[in-house]
């Protein structure tokens, strides 16, 4: 595991770009919360090896329930921002790492699982929130959803979102059993919804 914690603004990124830093003060990537895949063109963050962005939203709030989010109409809106950054120069420097949400268009474990399975062999990653794909109504059966969803997605992981609220332990039990060695850790009160 490659645990970040440093977290500095990123230049002149836009507003809410934050770069993330490993050991040393490497960077390991930029987190972008303002950046929506299924409506915005992706600017590149020089010098950044990944840029992190939302899987994207078609409602006006990115956190709102907008059934056109998760129709066909949401994954095509997705898979035409993903082709666009592939087709730009920046994609030859920088891998794009999608961060899911239970109201974006990578909604769920089953939809993360088919939209990477259909691009294994493109730069495209994945920075699992966990606690992002539940809904208030499942956090009764927390455990049961968490180990589903790394049983599923832990191996195709690049990062994994933790912080300080309680559960965080579990979350990195399942990092060590299902995500591979590398996985890069993001340690930092940036979380669900934020």
């Amino acid at each position: 595991m490659i645990e970040i914690t440093h977290r500095l603004p990123h230049g002149d990124s836009p507003e809410g770009a934050i770069k993330l830093l490993g050991p040393d003060d490497v960077a390991w990537g930029v987190w972008d919360s303002s950046a929506n895949l299924a409506t915005d063109s992706l600017v590149a963050m020089d010098g950044a090896p990944r840029l992190i962005v939302w899987s994207g939203w078609l409602g006006d709030e990115p956190f709102e329930r907008h059934p056109g989010t998760w129709m066909p109409s949401g994954l095509e809106a997705l898979n035409g921002a993903v082709d666009a950054w592939l087709a730009s120069p920046a994609s030859e420097a920088t891998r794009l790492v999608l961060r899911p949400h239970a109201r974006h268009v990578l909604c769920d474990p089953q939809r993360c699982f088919s939209f990477l399975r259909a691009r294994t062999d493109q730069p495209i990653g994945l920075a699992l929130d966990p606690d992002a794909l539940l809904e208030d109504s499942m956090h009764g059966t927390r455990d049961e959803h968490l180990d589903r969803t790394f049983e599923a997605l832990g191996p195709m992981c690049d990062a994994v979102w933790v912080g300080d609220r309680s559960g965080d332990d579990e979350i990195r039990a399942r990092i060590t059993r299902w995500c591979a060695a590398d996985v890069a850790v993001i340690v930092a009160p940036v979380r669900s919804g934020a």
